[in-house]
This record gives structure tokens, sequence and C-alpha cells, in this order.
């Protein structure tokens, strides 16, 4: 049985005649292992399920203006999807997996007022501190010799092991310079 479906059916001989059939603790061992078999199948069912739910939500992440990117603990980018490849000017290793790159020490972040931020201040340090979301915060980066583009950044907290403590952060932003410069 699979979610309460059969799927199959196991087949068990001898390789003698038995008159009186299998005994009761070699029925026991029989139903062990077709429930050991059931388990496994369910198990394979919710990798592809997972595999798949992936797939989908990169081809999502993939095809959106805004940037995004995958920090770690060590607030090192270790995904990210081509419009934050382009923003930000990041390689792209492994297809944007696997990445290394430290933004807080790439180039300088600033404030909304202009003023320099910590790598300690950045919206991802206060999630992976907090466990909470960050929403809207207006952040400017400073590529060498270009002038400062300026994002509105969102932060979430991804807990993969469900232990109460983020392993990653998704940052998510989209370029509001024009938007800015607009409103000055």
């Amino acid at each position: 049985l699979v979610d309460a479906e059969v799927v199959g059916t196991l087949n068990f001989v001898s390789p003698e005649a038995r008159p009186g059939g299998f005994s009761a603790s070699e029925r026991d061992l029989i139903e062990v292992m077709g429930q050991a078999v059931g388990r496994r199948i369910e198990a394979d069912r919710a990798t592809d399920a997972e595999r798949d739910a992936r797939e989908r939500y990169r081809t999502i992440v993939e095809t959106v203006d805004s940037g995004v990117i995958v920090v770690d603990a060590d607030l090192r980018v270790i995904m990210s999807n081509p419009s934050a490849r382009t923003f930000l000017g990041l390689s792209e290793p492994g297809g944007g997996e696997g990445e290394t790159d430290h933004m807080a020490d790439r180039w300088p972040m600033i404030d909304a007022d202009g003023q320099p931020v910590t790598p300690e201040a950045l919206p991802e340090s206060e999630v992976m501190r907090t466990g909470t979301p960050v929403r809207g915060v207006i952040q400017g980066v400073t590529p060498p010799g270009e002038p400062t583009r300026w994002y509105r950044v969102n932060a979430t907290p991804i807990d993969q092991d469900r232990d109460g403590t983020p392993e990653v952060v998704v940052v998510s932003f989209h370029d509001v310079t024009d938007f800015r410069e607009m409103t000055r």
C-alpha cells in the first residue's frame, strides 16, 4: 500500500512444497518487507515532488525582473538569478549555484540616507539573527566607477531542517533608482 492505494504485489514462493504454507513469523516478515517497499515508494514520490517543485520555483525565479539571491549564514551568495547577476555583476559559476561572492566585501552599500551599511546591518544579517522577514528596505550599491544603484530589498529566512534557525536567506531586490531620482 502507498497512500492507502494498492500499487503492486509481492510474491513469495518456497523452493519446496509446504503443506501448511508459510509460518506466522514468515508471514509477518513478508508483511514487514511489503511495508518497507511501500515506504520506499512513498519516499521516492516525495523526492520527485520536491524536485519538481524546486524546478518550478527555479523557473519562476529565473524569469522575474527583480534580482534574487540566496545567502548562507556567512552572507555568501550561494545562488542568484540572471537579474541579480546583471544588477550586481555577479559571476555565474555552475549556472548560478555554488557562488561564494560576499557582497558586503565587494562593493560599498549605503542606506536610504547615504550612510555606509555594515555587514551586520544588512537585511539578510538581521533575518539570520532574528529569523524574521525584513521588507521594503531601501539600500544603495555602488559598483566601482559607476553611480549608485538603489534597490528595495526584501529578505526571508529559510529554515530547511525546521530547527528554528534559518540556514539561508532569500533576498529579493528591485531596482528603484529611476523612481528615487524622479521623486528627489
